[in-house]
């Protein structure tokens, strides 16, 4: 690539020059042109021919022009578009085109489109091709000054406006390079995997490793990872222009234009993390080098642009800002869904660290929240130099380091070194060796591990079917460990974080605090009560946190706890141990803009005991009280909205199980082969009336809904009885494919049944939703009747269950409750239940019942069958709703729980749906 200087260029600078000339002979409020050194060889440039900057230090950009030569039309299509692309790409409200024959200024509309505010063009008409720009230029230099004029004169009065350097940068450069060549770039990954099965690998690892953090964005890996490069680019030269008043090697950035190639570029910035610190920053990620031609070319045309403008004249608090940002639009562009947003950073250091002085580490910290939170409390009570060398951060992936790296950076920091380092936390260790390079002389300094007294971390979230082969190989050793200490054997399906707990206490002095965020699943699910009871031979569990307002990851549909435990040695956990459940009242935007009430929830869980009611509830229960909540198939989450009470009813309550077999309904698959709609023309023999789904069910007594084909028979069998109706359905999917392109014949294919049979006998006496919202019910079927997968059924054990005392206690206040208790919520507010916990739900015991309290109960139960199912908390506040409550209450003499069994059922629903 070489450096295009044509006679156009040659004019752009000569105009540039002599505005110069004319700013210095005038006192405007335009202060200085620029533009000489935006040259690009790419067909499409990001910057103005000219920028006009309202500051010597041109740090305060005011308006871009677009120039062309006499043989250009001023009203031509594509100058036009080019000019209002690079006036976006800036962030300014208006531009200027010129050809030396005519001059249009563009401002910027409501609607963000640009229109004409002003033409100069009456005097240069004559001025209608190349040789006559130079024989008449006294002309069009006096038509140029009044344009100059002119604008200073818009910009005076407020009709157009600029923007400052740290804004461009920080909000619009980077949007501006990742929109126009994330798909280009993703491109040449494409192809460079086509022609190198190497770099495909590459990209396959990382995308199996990273996708759940960028799905919410983007589902290619090669546009994912096209944003990585660009992302990392970027910060590298924008970094590099920030610090070279305080860092010399870094001027080396300066040398970086058109005549180098991408590889050149890497070379330099190697060439810069030997000398300095911030290797995080500037060393190489993997694919640097694959990125096309016009990439690179933008690229060092950004380089070139942050040369020649006002980096260098930043103060402290402006430089800062930028730096600040430029980590903002980083997480924005490319980190993820699950980025730690930087209050839930603070509020879990603030309940976390109690040892400020202590060794702290962050061992996945992504982008850097957390150890910026960190690094921040610190500073409050030490110096620098010591907040610094006690704060520590690492990652296994190299690119979210970079951003970790620019936010631990600050202006008054940057010789001091940061202890960011590369590493899987599975093999983080005491002892182990890191270097980090002294920014003062480039010197590497050697580092040794140490225990650390807190460990603050938000956990990946990454479910067990993607895990990648290095983690399964750690997981199994820890899981033998796991056993070995405890005689508990950790399931297989336990999410990554699990795991990454059990390490991590390796890394911890003993009393030493671990704060960590991580989803609820550990709540509720059955791998989560094998965890739960490992975990207390390793740690004290002091308290888990839970939002009672909203989820705290807007992009994530996943709900998630804080848990804050305390090393210690390992053994059998104490029963008389307390663990606290805490209930966040207040949303995360609602602490964003309160630090002291960041300050309040710390200084209750520090304290152990509550400050302010407004902020949070606790709820305190020993570990022999929490065991006992287990046994009686509560999930932790219920404990979170008060279920003492719950021990109170021992004698009142039996195991559902007793009575009733509980069942998923037939789950087949391809719904279009098993419930066929109208004109069919199947044969009523294989047709079986069937209950699909759970909005079918209004009332308390449920009906089917639709028509099921169930047929046993051979084809052959089908032919000789002449059911032809039957035959034809079938053949109308013998040769179909499935959403992926596999036959449906394989697909559909069962041990002893037909790839087109499904089965009747999924009949239920009682049936409910999988997963339920706002409705809690266990509706009747007048006969036992079949249904399908999407929902669970009861049948009956022996003919001696009363069905319609049961029926009636299952959907009792008591009955809601512990369906609700049962599970967890998912991030879109639907409960996490299943046949196989449902088997196990306790129900208040229909055998304790007399005679005349079931013909009470019964009454009572008749206008709720008569009537529409509603939701939960509308239903509770229904007359006929609290009277049969209060009769069944009566029967098993709790009628003085009503008030507490309402609060919980209704403060834990409205949690669980506060996500949405």
């Amino acid at each position: 690539m070489t450096r295009i200087v044509d006679n156009e260029r040659s004019w752009a600078i000569n105009i540039i020059s002599e505005i110069n000339i004319f700013l210095r002979n005038n006192s405007l409020m335009i202060k200085r042109a620029g533009g000489e050194t935006t040259v690009s060889s790419s067909s499409i440039r990001m910057f103005p021919d000219l920028l006009l900057y309202s500051d010597e230090s041109m740090s305060q950009l005011l308006q871009g022009w677009e120039l062309k030569m006499p043989d250009t039309p001023i009203s031509d299509i594509t100058f036009i578009k080019d000019a209002t692309r690079k006036a976006k790409a800036l962030g300014l409200d208006s531009f200027v085109v010129w050809n030396f024959n005519d001059c249009h200024l563009y401002t910027k509309q409501r609607d963000g489109s640009f229109t004409i505010l002003k033409t100069w063009s009456s005097n240069l008409s004559h001025i209608n091709n190349r040789e006559k720009v130079s024989t008449y230029e006294s002309d069009w230099k006096a038509v140029l000054f009044e344009v100059i004029l002119d604008i200073n004169e818009y910009y005076s009065t407020g009709t157009i406006k600029g923007n400052s350097l740290e804004l461009v940068i920080s909000e619009n450069l980077y949007n501006a390079i990742i929109l126009d060549y994330k798909e280009v770039t993703a491109q040449k990954l494409r192809n460079d995997s086509a022609s190198n099965a190497v770099i495909e690998s590459e990209l396959r690892v990382w995308w199996d490793e990273n996708k759940q953090e960028y799905l919410s964005d983007e589902n290619s890996m090669y546009t994912a990872y096209a944003k990585v490069l660009l992302l990392n680019w970027i910060n590298k030269f924008v970094f590099a222009h920030l610090i070279k008043r305080y860092h010399e090697p870094t001027r080396l950035v300066d040398s970086i234009d058109i005549t180098k190639s991408a590889k050149e570029g890497v070379e330099i910035f190697e060439k810069i993390t030997s000398e300095c610190d911030f290797y995080n920053i500037f060393a190489p990620i993997n694919l640097s080098e694959n990125i096309p031609d016009e990439t690179w070319a933008i690229l060092v045309e950004l380089n070139q642009f942050l040369l020649s403008n006002g980096l260098k004249s930043l103060n402290q608090d402006v430089l800062q800002s930028v730096l600040e940002n430029t980590v903002l639009v980083s997480k924005r562009e490319v980190s993820g869904q699950f980025t730690t947003p930087q209050d839930l950073a603070d509020i879990l250091v603030k309940v976390t660290m109690v040892n400020r002085k202590g060794m702290v580490i962050d061992p996945c910290c992504g982008t850097g929240s957390i150890p910026k939170s960190a690094l921040n409390e610190k500073l409050r009570f030490m110096s620098p130099q010591e907040a610094y060398r006690t704060t520590w951060a690492s990652d296994k992936f190299s690119f979210p380091l970079q951003i970790t790296n620019i936010s631990l950076t600050t202006s008054s920091s940057m010789e001091i070194p940061s202890r960011i380092f590369q590493n899987n936390v599975f093999y983080l260790r005491e002892g182990m060796s890191v270097s980090i390079t002294d920014p003062t002389d480039g010197s590497l300094i050697e580092h040794n591990i140490p225990l650390y007294d807190t460990i603050v971390s938000n956990l990946p979230f990454v479910p067990f079917e993607i895990l990648s082969h290095d983690d399964k190989l750690k997981i199994e050793e820890i899981k033998k460990d796991v056993k070995e200490s405890t005689n508990i054997t950790l399931s297989g399906k336990s999410d990554l974080y699990a795991y990454i707990i059990f390490s991590l206490w390796n890394n911890l002095k003993i009393g030493g605090r671990l704060g960590i965020i991580v989803s609820n699943s550990w709540l509720g699910s059955d791998w989560g009560k094998l965890f739960r009871d490992a975990l207390l031979w390793y740690f004290d569990l002091n308290e888990v946190i839970l939002s009672g307002n909203g989820r705290w990851f807007d992009n994530a549909k996943v709900v998630t706890t804080i848990i804050i435990l305390t090393k210690r040695q390992k053994s059998t956990p104490s029963n008389s141990s307390e663990i606290t459940f805490s209930l966040l009242k207040k949303s995360l935007s609602e602490f964003a803009s309160d630090e002291e009430m960041k300050n309040r929830l710390a200084n209750t869980v520090l304290l152990d005991r509550t400050i302010d009611e407004g902020i949070v509830i606790r709820r305190k229960y020993t570990l022999e009280e929490v065991y006992n909540l287990s046994k009686k198939q509560l999930s932790w989450n219920a404990l979170f909205f008060g279920a003492s009470w719950v021990s109170e009813m021992d004698d009142s309550l039996k195991c559902v199980s007793k009575f009733f077999k509980v069942f998923r309904g037939e789950r087949r698959g391809w719904d279009k082969m098993f419930y066929p709609e109208d004109g069919h023309g199947i044969e009523s023999k294989y047709l079986k009336r069937v209950l699909k789904s759970s909005r079918s069910i209004g009332g308390l007594v449920a009906e089917t809904d639709s028509d099921a084909f169930c047929c046993p028979e051979t084809i052959e069998e089908l032919e000789r009885l002449g059911h032809i109706g039957a035959v034809n359905w079938i053949k109308q999917f013998e040769n179909g494919v499935n959403n992926v392109g596999k036959p449906l014949v394989e697909t559909l294919k069962r041990a002893n049944m037909h790839w087109y049979e499904m089965r009747d006998d999924a009949a239920a006496d009682l049936v409910t939703g999988m997963n339920p919202d706002k409705r809690l019910f266990v509706a009747r079927f007048e006969e036992p009747s079949f249904i399908n997968q999407r929902l669970i059924g009861f049948k009956t054990k022996n003919a001696s269950v009363d069905v319609e005392l049961c029926h009636a206690l299952l959907n009792s206040m008591v009955g809601m409750y512990f369906i609700e208790a049962l599970g967890f919520g998912r991030g879109l507010g639907a409960l996490d239940i299943n046949n196989k916990n449902l088997h196990k739900m306790m129900m208040l015991n229909p055998d304790k019942v007399s005679r005349a309290s079931r013909d009470e109960i019964l009454k009572k139960f008749q206008p709720l069958l008569e009537r529409e199912i509603l939701s939960t908390e509308e239903e509770l506040t229904k007359e006929d709703r609290k009277e049969f409550d209060m009769a069944i209450l009566r029967a098993f003499g709790l009628e003085d729980k009503y008030s507490e069994i309402k609060e919980s059922l209704l403060t834990m629903q409205k949690s669980r749906l506060s996500v949405r």
